[in-house]
């Protein structure tokens, strides 16, 4: 580091006697992005000010962002500054389908999914560690986005599955972890020059997956959170001999922040930017940009549940859009969203219903409360409400005299909304809601 950052090595030295920088994405894909300063400067208890970075991003002072209303409410998601600048600065038509390659937790897969906002949006995030996949799925539920298929797939079965379909790749490679000694100083026991050459080599066998499923005139992003030549420069040179790429000029606020550390690569510093470290390089594949062709869905199931029409006061559900899996679990596709063969997806689209739960009527599942508000006729706006918020959050049954529900019928499912946000959903009683907030994400 002393040869690579010659005088500025001693300024990034003491930076690892600081604090690390803790910040936050908004999700702009149900708030636009000129609303969302107002609306986290509302929040006193975030301490947030926006980052100079691109996007939606806030650096904070607070040590409870996760108890935050917002943040239960899918608002925002924790993230370092550095991690948000690989994506969160690119322009995107919304209409894109996108391939998170190694995408646990979900930072970047949330906001990828927030840009693509488009009939033809879609976002498969992929992760093959079950155990971060399931971490994955937690927070792609927890910010709402309609257009996430979660699959668990290696890199090479994803190249069979989906070859030359996407238009965006996004590459954040599991790396040696340098970017994150100052936050995690843990990480400094598992470093080691064999490990890094283990991981350079394992990133190359990934991007050659990554190409192969990048469609003609695509855009590969690689990012990693190291600093090691071998695992970024080296193998952005290998990308551009070993496939028919060419590098893509940075966003200005990448080329703007980072250190041009080779033609294309940057590289971002604690010591010169307010966050972790992080590399982000842009390629795109050689070849005209052509309309995707889905690969061929299966046959949605049409042997459904018979309760589902003692939900038609509560919902304008098309069953056409519904599919049964083997597990008695009811999935819900938004127009505009393919259905693929279920193998290998964790998420293959919003869970609607359970019907494997022991519940005497069919009762709509977290998910399509979250990603789906529109489907249901009738809502619940807490927004003025932050007290009642919390105790939704808490589980607790909510007093409706308390509020003006205007028409709201009894007995009909419906979202709880905060400050245009899904908190989660549940089924109206006379005067009372009953919470059907999940207990294992219950505000304790």
């Amino acid at each position: 580091m002393k040869e690579r950052l010659g005088a500025g090595y001693t300024a990034f030295e003491k930076s690892f006697d600081e604090a690390p920088v803790k910040g936050f994405h908004f999700n702009t894909f149900y708030v636009p992005a000129d609303k969302c300063a107002a609306l986290i400067a509302s929040e006193e208890e975030l301490l947030a000010v926006p980052h100079k970075s691109a996007g939606a991003c806030f650096v904070t002072a607070s040590d409870h962002i996760g108890r935050s209303i917002l943040h239960h409410a899918g608002a925002i998601y924790s993230q370092d500054p550095s991690a948000a600048i690989p994506v969160g600065c690119i322009s995107l038509s919304g209409n894109e389908k996108v391939l998170d390659l190694c995408a646990a937790p979900g930072g970047k897969s949330s906001q990828l999914a927030m840009k693509l906002t488009g009939p033809g949006g879609l976002l498969i995030a992929n992760e093959p560690v079950m155990s971060r996949n399931r971490i994955l799925i937690q927070n792609m539920e927890r910010m709402g986005y309609p257009n996430v298929l979660v699959s668990c797939l290696s890199p090479e079965e994803m190249a069979l599955r989906f070859p030359s379909y996407f238009d965006v790749v996004l590459c954040d490679a599991p790396c040696s972890g340098e970017g994150m000694f100052r936050k995690y100083p843990e990480s400094i026991n598992e470093w080691s020059s064999d490990n890094v050459s283990l991981c350079a080599s394992r990133q190359r066998d990934i991007l050659d997956r990554a190409v192969e499923c990048l469609k003609p005139g695509g855009l590969l992003i690689y990012s990693t959170c190291t600093y090691e030549r071998a695992e970024n420069e080296d193998n952005f040179s290998y990308l551009l001999s070993a496939h028919p790429m060419k590098p893509e000029c940075a966003p200005e606020a990448v080329s703007g922040s980072g250190i041009q550390s080779a033609a294309g690569c940057y590289t971002f510093y604690p010591h010169l930017f307010s966050g972790e470290g992080q590399f982000v390089s842009y390629l795109r594949k050689e070849g005209e940009l052509t309309s995707s062709d889905i690969p061929s869905p299966k046959a949605l199931n049409s042997k459904l549940p018979k309760e589902l029409s003692e939900l038609e006061e509560s919902l304008t559900l098309d069953p056409k859009y519904l599919s049964t899996d083997a597990k008695g679990l009811i999935h819900y596709f938004p127009r505009g969203v393919p259905h693929f063969s279920l193998s290998g997806f964790t998420m293959p689209g919003i869970l609607a219903f359970d019907t494997t739960a022991k519940n005497k009527r069919l009762i709509p599942h977290h998910q399509l409360f979250k990603a789906a508000p529109g489907l249901f006729k009738y809502r619940l706006d807490i927004s003025d409400r932050p007290d009642m918020a919390l105790s939704y959050l808490k589980g607790m049954e909510l007093n409706l005299g308390a509020l003006d529900t205007g028409s709201i019928p009894s007995k009909v499912f419906l979202p709880v909304i905060y400050k245009g946000f899904v908190l989660g959903g549940g089924r109206t009683d006379r005067d009372r809601l009953k919470n059907l907030y999940p207990k294992g994400l219950r505000y304790l």
